[in-house]
């Protein structure tokens, strides 16, 4: 049974995101309709130009970009940017739900790990939360 299993469930109003990076674990609970707003933040954090990081949603090159990104905020313990950083990652993948995946995600547990070449995830979501 993975580790966040024994955490209490998130709340209704509210989804858990579980990365595991370079063999550290980040988690946060992150209130899901302020969700759109903190990706559209995370893509003027992660780089120079947030045009240009928006153009990649939906792209192999953003995945790659993210996914590097995500690297970078786990080796200075930003865990929050992390956590952000791999939910841009499934919402943004080419075969990713897109900003429609952020809706009716409440109670739910998304936990993902970046495969060694940092090009592919895996993800498991939709884990409902138990009543």
């Amino acid at each position: 049974m993975p580790w966040y299993q024994y955490l209490p469930p998130p709340a209704h109003d509210h989804c858990r995101v579980v990365s595991r990076i370079n063999g550290r674990n980040f988690w946060e609970d992150l209130l899901v309709e302020s969700l759109p707003d903190e990706l559209l933040r995370l893509e003027t954090l992660a780089g120079p130009n947030p045009t240009a990081v928006a153009t990649l949603r939906g792209t192999r090159d953003g995945l790659k970009f993210m996914t590097r990104t995500a690297h970078e905020f786990a080796r200075e313990c930003r865990v929050y940017e992390v956590v952000l950083a791999s939910l841009w990652v499934w919402v943004h993948a080419p075969d990713g739900p897109g900003w429609d995946g952020l809706t009716d995600i409440g109670g739910w547990v998304i936990n993902m790990e970046p495969d060694t070449r940092g090009i592919a995830w895996r993800v498991r979501t939709g884990m409902p939360r138990e009543e």
